[in-house]
């Protein structure tokens, strides 16, 4: 458990609120009120005081930062919901006391169980909890009860102003210009208001509308930076509503009695103006008492009190309704934070104190991301739902919908690249059809472009397919095929032009050979006589040769009359061939060779490890071999493994399960640099090396720093660089690092910050090394450090950064 205040709590701050710049405010002005209270409050106060002013800093820190931001907030959350708990708890235990009377209790008891446990529980909660114990209140309305207190408005002066401003612009009230519900949080209601002033200031406008748009914006901010401002504007609004009934107030009281018919449609056109039941009746009694009218019934609840608001077009709806009859929205809504049933009128929920008020916002970001991503504009779709978790974090639809969006991106991108493929292939009718079914599926947001480059492919290719016609039918057969060739190299699947170019097939590719590489073959051939432009498809088979252009395996596909087949799979006979290409027309018969045997798997899971003086090596066998030549060298890896300088060994498989490893006997104490080669069965055939370094604990150390210089007069970085230093001989040569930095912290891992670049393998001039910092890092306050590209190369060296402090860039 904490040992400090929380800090919302301390200051007595809406956890809700998450702008800086507000929070900021608020910070300085319990800073002067604590060092007010620290002089002149009472010793409670002064302790206080002095707490606060003592956690300043940290609760600066705290609440600037998003992320602890965010968690204080959780935290402020959870203890007010457990000091809520506590205090029900409390009023159930004095209303237990009430219940050993006669079942009754008067109006000041009423009172005094309110002012007790106000403000954390509201006057509301305290009678529908004394009713839910069974418990009567005796003489409630009648003469003798207190008056109620005066609730309190903005400045007349401000209101002035407001009012002429929404009169001049055509609004009722600020939530109109702001287009949003009164039951709407203090943070939506800022953040609506930051919108449009930053939108006044995008446009430039200075007229007299601008002008008061930017007031009104001006006032939202400040009056609904909290609860507590927004509270007296809505009141402002209540006697405003009230104070434009009077005239039928009065005129229904013109007898000096107000019936409850009439008390019930006055208050009907109160709650249609926006005001609530309570105001609404407290507004008329207090008039009536002021004007000594007799209100008859006064007691019971009017049927007009009972009827609920619709949360999103603030229609009036009977009690027992459960959608609006005018928009069709539901009428309660199971809370997003802890699932209890409230009111899409009410601003926040009872249980928990989410903010259910916002609900026609956030569904609304919903919808709105939802109709996006369905246009397949998912960015924005994205940012619609992250604002939707702005005000209501971890709801579950705004997340779902997020992560479908997400899989939908994901989906649209891979067909999109589908589509581009086509295009770089040149199949500019397919990749016609594919775009109209991609439309169907992914909306048509990006797809203008591509629709452009397609249909005038298509018209060029269409244009020279046109012209060869035209060349044929004038007895220029090769300048047809010219103008064929062309219209395929702008669409390689133009049907009309395939079809007219298949009756000319290009001559056959000749002499077929195919040359073993390390892993694989290298084919050859000889191309036709021809002075057109070909293109040549090989292909691979096992069982027999290809015999049409679609038979077998692509290894691949060009103008070069060569091509390498690296992927074959090893111990299969395979046959190869190879056929000339006019569009997409092939040769009438290729040239063929084959079978061709491919050499044999490399050895797997290779391991060294030291046994007392011997070192040991494990691996794993590829099928069909029974031996493998070790080989080793000192200094590095060979380039070739067959030429290894430090020594040779061949093993048998039988010796190998013998000792369950190979082992060589009294090594040298000096790094060793291990290949292992799978031997193909009486021949000199061998599969790639697999390689192991095993240092002997002789492993090279490179030490190194970050160098920052900086210009006498000005201090600007004029060149920074890291600095290797070792005790290693010169020319030694350091593998490819990965240089990475970190604002926060030194870099754990390459993944742990931010890459700054790569360095090639670097070798040491007289123990040292310069690795050169990007410019553009210069003026960042960066840790860097340094990783190897290939992590097995830490077998082989080991780097040691220095301290902290000498890590730091900038």
């Amino acid at each position: 458990m904490s040992a400090r205040p929380n800090f919302f709590l301390l200051l007595e701050l809406d956890p809700d609120v998450d702008d800086w710049q507000v929070i900021a405010l608020h910070v300085q002005e319990r800073r002067r009120a604590w060092a007010r209270d620290r002089s002149q409050g009472s010793p409670k106060l002064r302790r206080k005081a002095e707490i606060g002013l003592g956690l300043l800093p940290e609760i600066e820190s705290v609440l600037k930062n998003p992320e602890t931001r965010r968690l204080e907030a959780k935290e402020a959350r959870r203890q007010k919901q457990q000091a809520d708990v506590v205090r029900l708890q409390e009023l159930d235990e004095a209303i237990a006391v009430l219940q050993t009377g006669a079942g009754t209790c008067g109006p000041e008891q009423i009172e005094k169980l309110v002012q007790r446990f106000a403000p954390a529980i509201s006057r509301e909660e305290v009678l529908r909890r004394v009713a839910a114990a069974g418990l009567r209140v005796g003489d409630i309305g009648k003469k003798e009860k207190k008056p109620r207190a005066s609730r309190e408005t903005i400045d007349p002066g401000q209101a002035r102003k407001i009012r002429q401003g929404l009169d001049h612009l055509g609004f009722a009230d600020l939530y109109e210009f702001l287009g949003m519900k009164p039951q709407s949080s203090p943070k939506a209601l800022c953040g609506r208001a930051d919108e449009i002033y930053k939108e006044s200031l995008r446009t430039g406008r200075t007229d007299a509308e601008a002008s008061m748009r930017n007031d009104l914006a001006g006032y939202c901010k400040a009056l609904f930076q909290d609860d507590g401002p927004k509270t007296r504007y809505d009141n402002t609004l209540a006697i405003e509503a009230m104070e434009g009934l009077k005239a039928n107030i009065e005129l229904a009281a013109s007898d000096g009695v107000l019936s409850r018919q009439e008390m019930d449609t006055l208050i009907r056109q109160a709650r249609q103006r926006g005001v609530a039941a309570e105001s609404a009746r407290a507004f008329i009694e207090d008039l009536a008492a002021t004007r000594k009218w007799l209100i008859q019934g006064n007691e019971s609840e009017l049927p007009a009190e009972t009827l609920k608001v619709c949360g999103f077009c603030s229609a009036l709806a009977s009690a027992g309704a459960v959608r609006c009859a005018s928009c069709g929205e539901p009428l309660e809504m199971a809370c997003p934070r802890c699932g209890a049933s409230n009111p899409t009128s009410q601003a926040a929920c009872a249980s928990c104190g989410c903010r259910t008020g916002d609900a026609p916002l956030v569904q609304g970001l919903l919808a709105e991301g939802e109709r996006l991503a369905l246009e397949g504009d998912f960015p924005r779709a994205r940012q619609y739902f992250e604002r939707a978790l702005l005000y209501w974090p971890g709801w579950q639809k705004a997340i779902d919908a997020r992560r479908r969006a997400g899989e939908r991106q994901r989906e649209r991108e891979q067909a999109l690249e589908a589509i581009e493929a086509l295009l770089t292939a040149r199949q500019l009718t397919a990749a016609l059809t594919a775009i109209e079914r991609f439309a169907r599926t992914h909306g048509e947001a990006g797809l203008e472009g591509l629709r452009q480059r397609i249909r005038e492919g298509l018209k060029k290719a269409e244009a020279l397919f046109q012209e060869g016609l035209k060349r044929r039918r004038a007895g220029d057969g090769e300048g047809a095929l010219d103008r064929f060739e062309e219209a395929l190299a702008v669409c390689a699947d133009h049907e009309p032009t395939l079809q007219e170019i298949s009756a000319s097939p290009p001559p056959s590719p000749t002499d077929l050979r195919a040359s073993p590489l390390a892993s694989g073959f290298r084919l050859t051939w000889r191309p036709p006589a021809t002075s057109r432009s070909l293109t040549y498809r090989l292909l691979r088979k096992s069982g027999g040769a290809p015999r049409h252009a679609e038979d077998g395996d692509l290894v691949g596909e060009g103008r070069s009359a060569s091509c390498d087949d690296l992927k074959a799979p090893a111990g299969v006979a395979w046959h190869y061939a190879v056929f000339a290409l006019r569009g997409r027309v092939p040769c009438p018969e290729p040239a063929v060779s084959g079978p061709h045997f491919l050499s044999l798997d490399a050895v797997t899971g290779l391991t060294a490890r030291r046994s007392g003086p011997n070192l040991a090596l494990t691996w794993s066998w590829p099928p069909g071999t029974s031996e493998s030549l070790v080989t080793w060298a000192y200094d590095r890896h060979a380039e070739d493994p067959l030429k290894a300088n430090g020594g040779r060994a061949r093993v048998t498989r039988a010796e190998y399960d013998r000792a369950g490893c190979w082992v060589l006997p009294h090594a040298e104490r000096r790094p060793h640099y291990f290949a292992v080669l799978a031997r193909a069965a009486g021949s000199d055939l061998y599969a790639p090396p697999a390689r192991v370094v095993e240092s002997m604990g002789q492993a090279l150390s490179v030490s190194y720093r970050v160098v920052v210089k900086k210009a006498l007069l000005s201090r600007k970085v004029v060149e920074a660089w890291v600095e290797l230093t070792s005790g290693a001989a010169d020319g030694t040569e350091v593998p490819p690092l990965l240089m990475v930095g970190k604002a926060q912290g030194v870099p754990l891992s390459p993944r742990d910050g931010e890459s700054l670049g790569e360095a090639p393998a670097t070798r040491l001039d007289k123990g040292r090394a310069r690795l050169p910092v990007p410019e553009h890092c210069w003026h960042h306050r960066l840790y860097v450090k340094l990783f190897f590209q290939d992590a097995a190369a830490a077998r082989e060296i080991r780097l040691l950064p220095a301290e902290k402090e000498l890590l730091l860039l900038g």
